[in-house]
């Protein structure tokens, strides 16, 4: 990373988001695509992220944010909290979570108790390791849901793994929300777990064992600065949670 000298302010600033607690995060179950809303201490926890943002000072240009529920309602939420909170926004189903095939819906602790605690492991944290397929005749898959109608079918998933998902969310970012910071407009991205582990890969030119490692808590925000090469100046991680605040980390 470079010296902070030499951070141009031409260059907008990056904020990451990830959603708040959902209520499967609460049961610690696999959520995915799957249309869960926020639970009350997720609600809770995104109107502290926004007053946390609202502290810095930062004027937003720029939303972006996936087309789930639990994403969209923690942009509305902190949103509220930011002075002249009205803001353009995107919303993008390249930014969905990554997609957990048939495991969508299952708890935790029953995946682990059936396949081994090494197996769930590997589908939570790993780079290359798909979950089992959901079947495209399957209701549940997402070519048969009105959100995404306007996808091409082809480009919907039926499971993903970290590195596909990285494919779709780093050629998204490049398409669309680059040419915003090279504008000059700071952007906020309200995203998932995955997702911006995915993106945080692209960005910070991670390894695999790196990534695979990383976490990214509840409600968590990261800001980015970047010099004329668009390369890294400055970081920060904000976690705005309170102590009472358990993160279960189910995406």
């Amino acid at each position: 990373m470079k010296t902070l000298s030499r951070y141009v302010r031409e260059h907008g600033q990056l904020l990451l988001v990830r959603h708040a607690e959902s209520c499967w995060n609460a049961e610690q179950r696999f959520t995915g695509w799957v249309d869960v809303p926020l639970s009350q201490a997720g609600r809770t926890q995104a109107r502290a992220t926004g007053r946390a943002i609202a502290t810095t000072g930062i004027a937003i240009g720029a939303a972006f944010v996936s087309r789930l529920q639990r994403a969209k309602a923690t942009l509305a939420l902190l949103q509220q909290e930011l002075p002249g909170h009205a803001l353009p926004v995107t919303t993008a189903w390249e930014l969905n979570e990554r997609h957990y095939g048939s495991l969508q819906g299952a708890y935790r602790l029953i995946v682990s108790a059936e396949q081994g605690e090494d197996k769930l492991a590997r589908w939570r944290r790993g780079y290359a390791e798909r979950p089992p397929q959901l079947s495209r005749s399957d209701p549940a898959h997402p070519v048969h849901d009105p959100l995404y109608a306007d996808v091409n079918p082809e480009r919907l998933p039926s499971g993903e793994s970290l590195q596909e998902t990285r494919h779709r969310v780093a050629a998204y970012f490049t398409r669309m929300i680059r040419p915003q910071l090279l504008a000059g407009r700071n952007v906020l991205v309200v995203a998932h777990g995955n997702t911006l582990r995915a993106l945080v890969m692209e960005l910070e030119m991670l390894t695999v064992p790196e990534v695979e490692a990383l976490e990214i808590g509840m409600a968590e925000y990261r800001s980015y600065r970047f010099d004329t090469e668009f390369e890294i100046v400055d970081k920060a991680v904000h976690d705005i949670r309170s102590a009472d605040t358990t993160d279960t980390q189910a995406a």
